[in-house]
């Protein structure tokens, strides 16, 4: 029973490690497409390309609900949401801010990616409590916070700056909702992570004493 677990967990451990490698490589296709067809051309020929940036809304009017095998009909409303704006002709350094920002998440992601992959890769080879794994950890937790605060500056930043300047009618744009701070609870988990980092490093510490002591 033993050996049929250590083969099963052996087998996702190496699932897992050509998962996140097919993922990685899909992000650096969707980079290198960004690069090419949309930051390249901005930079050699200064073409304005258009952007994408994230916006906070609420519709005005309410909304009717019709559920089946019912006669009946439902008032709704929607508090809050948030969507995407694209627009072509925004000023150059628009484009520009916001492309760091994509270069920015580009980065982090493919960089998470890849320290779980040599993560994974330890694990396969059974050597997975070492103090290089606990360093990795402690980087991974770090980046999801680099990443986390780099999606709210984008959409407090795009709401402040779009606010005033677009008109839908049926819709009211807003600077700051209660969904411009949603998901800010997730920080904490990743800093509940970076203690586990700390804890394992401490264990793999420990476990390397251990092992020049025999």
């Amino acid at each position: 029973m033993k050996n049929r677990t250590s083969i099963s967990a052996k087998a996702l451990i190496i699932f897992l490690r050509y998962s996140l490698i097919g993922l990685f490589l899909w992000n650096v296709f969707h980079l290198l497409l960004f690069l090419i067809y949309q930051l390249g051309p901005s930079l050699l020929f200064g073409q304005r390309k258009g952007v994408a940036l994230p916006v906070v809304f609420k519709p005005s009017n309410s909304g009717i609900l019709r559920l089946p095998h019912t006669d009946y009909e439902y008032m709704f409303n929607i508090p809050e949401a948030t969507g995407t704006f694209q627009a072509f002709g925004l000023p150059l350094k628009i484009f520009y801010i916001q492309s760091i920002g994509i270069l920015l998440y580009y980065a982090c992601i493919l960089l998470i990616i890849y320290l779980i992959i040599k993560m994974l890769k330890n694990a396969q080879d059974g050597t997975f409590l070492v103090q290089k794994n606990a360093i990795r950890l402690r980087y991974i937790a770090l980046l999801l916070i680099v990443t986390l605060l780099r999606d709210k500056v984008t959409i407090i930043a795009s709401s402040i700056y779009l606010r005033e300047k677009i008109e839908l009618s049926g819709l009211e744009f807003y600077d700051f909702t209660s969904y411009t701070f949603d998901n800010w609870k997730h920080i904490f988990l990743y800093l509940f992570l970076l203690i586990i980092a700390e804890a394992f490093r401490l264990g793999a510490q420990l476990k390397e004493e251990n092992d020049l002591t025999i």
